[in-house]
């Protein structure tokens, strides 16, 4: 467990303190306590202290919950999905917000980059001036969890359109799994930032009091807007993987038909061969030249050659 006050200083690490005694004074500062776990003493903390309902604190516990913002009248619950690529795979992890009036609660089951990077982030912002409230870390949160989300785009697209280049070269099931597995990922960042749109949305409504300050929702307005144009290039990249997976269809049907036209061109050579030698290995007595010739086998051999040169000729000229 970390405590942070939110006073004119920014935020400062305290020891561990009475929270009911803080949460119970107006004149003290807003706190910040982030939790490792849940932990059983965290749970007791979450349902004895700050009167969480219980229902939020069983989402705690019960990982990969949907993003969503519940009102409970004395507090918000709000659940969160940072992202990152791990090896090319997807990796959604859940952070669990609990906000009021004089205090922000955050939950997760590892150590998450996202908080150190909000405090880096909150840090700066007091050195530009601007005031602190449970609701500007809320934001900081928000936007830093939005903003994880555009360079696994980038790189999902960079990969994609190699795919496609090499596609076109040499049409492998690996390019076909892969796309599969990219298409998989895609339609799980839709789900996530469409439901986290919602979420912020409701936040930043005109006739909920949480989020007091006005220019604090027009910032959470721009998270949406952000999440809009996440949406809109979600939509680019599942039509281009389409139409890349559709390229990857005709490529290797060119490539079969190739094979197959090549196929037929062997077996039309070694239909040739198979007249030649036939017609020579019937019962005639006589035949041309005669079987007694000392020419004979080389004026086969070269009609065999003369055929087959005849073959490669046409089957030359048909792949062009």
């Amino acid at each position: 467990m970390r405590i942070f006050e939110v006073n004119e200083h920014g935020l400062e690490e305290i020891e561990k303190v009475s929270i009911a005694e803080r949460l119970n004074s107006d004149s003290l500062s807003p706190i910040w306590v982030d939790l490792i776990g849940p932990s059983p003493d965290d749970i007791q903390l979450m349902r004895d202290v700050f009167k969480f309902h219980m229902l939020a604190i069983e989402d705690t516990v019960n990982k990969r919950q949907r993003p969503k913002i519940e009102d409970y009248g004395s507090h918000f619950f709000l659940i969160l999905n940072p992202a990152s690529l791990n090896q090319q795979e997807l990796d959604i992890r859940e952070l669990d917000i609990f906000i009021g009036h004089n205090f922000i609660v955050t939950v997760h089951q590892k150590d998450e980059p996202v908080i150190d990077k909000t405090l880096a982030a909150v840090r700066n912002r007091l050195q530009s001036g601007k005031r602190l409230s449970p609701g500007v870390i809320l934001y900081t949160l928000v936007d830093l969890v939005v903003d994880l989300y555009f360079p696994i785009l980038d790189a999902l697209e960079n990969e994609i359109d190699d795919i496609g280049d090499e596609v076109v070269k040499v049409p492998g099931q690996i390019y076909l799994r892969r796309l599969l597995e990219i298409k998989r990922s895609l339609a799980e960042m839709w789900r996530i930032t469409t439901q986290q749109r919602e979420a912020i949305n409701l936040l930043s409504r005109e006739d909920q009091d949480l989020v007091r300050d006005d220019s604090l929702r027009y910032f959470l307005r721009d998270v949406t807007d952000h999440i809009i144009r996440l949406s809109d290039t979600i939509n680019i990249l599942r039509d281009t993987l389409l139409s890349t997976v559709d390229l990857y269809f005709s490529s290797q049907s060119n490539r079969l038909n190739t094979v197959v036209r090549r196929l037929t061109f062997i077996t039309i050579g070694i239909g040739v061969l198979t007249v030649i030698s036939g017609f020579y290995g019937m019962n005639f007595m006589d035949t041309w030249p005669p079987f007694s010739a000392p020419l004979g086998v080389p004026f086969v051999l070269l009609m065999m050659g003369i055929g087959i040169m005849v073959v490669l000729y046409f089957a030359r000229h048909a792949e062009k």
